[in-house]
């Protein structure tokens, strides 16, 4: 449950801002006091989790896809026929999503870029998703070696 609301807010939080040009308030604060509209030239400066990136959020929505997905088939009763668990699913795409944007927290994809809230609200929602992987494969008493020797058979 904890992954699949960590992937929910993970799709929420893909819209905030992620990084910012710096300046960008200074150019909102002179377009108030000329009384100018710097609606778009503000928006220009700031980017989203979507904009931000060319892979890292392909994998982000893969994250948010698995891991909702799993989280409302449980709350159906529904099954599916996976090689492999569906905690693992998740918690190896999480882990690998939460490095991901770890990566781009230590290097921002532009240089001069500030980080904003956006990026430490993604950074910690796909450690949820993770996280909730992870609790879901000890709740199955289940390893990643465990289901390495299931899917060869």
């Amino acid at each position: 449950m904890i992954a699949g609301i960590s992937g929910a807010l993970l799709f929420i939080f893909m819209f905030f801002t992620w990084y910012q040009v710096p300046g960008a308030e200074q150019i909102e604060q002179v377009g108030d006091v000329l009384g100018v509209d710097t609606g778009s030239a503000s928006a220009a400066v700031s980017f989203s989790g979507w904009e931000s990136f060319d892979f890292i959020d392909l994998i982000c929505l893969l994250a948010i896809i698995v891991s909702v997905g799993l989280a409302a088939m449980t709350l159906l009763n529904a099954s599916a026929s996976l090689p492999v668990a569906g905690s693992a699913i998740t918690c190896g795409i999480g882990a690998f999503a939460f490095l991901l944007v770890l990566y781009r927290v230590i290097n921002p994809p532009g240089e001069g870029l500030d980080r904003e809230i956006g990026l430490w609200l993604g950074l910690l929602a796909t450690a949820g998703i993770a996280a909730g992987g992870y609790l879901g494969m000890q709740e199955e008493q289940t390893s990643f070696s465990d289901q390495a020797d299931r899917l060869r058979g």
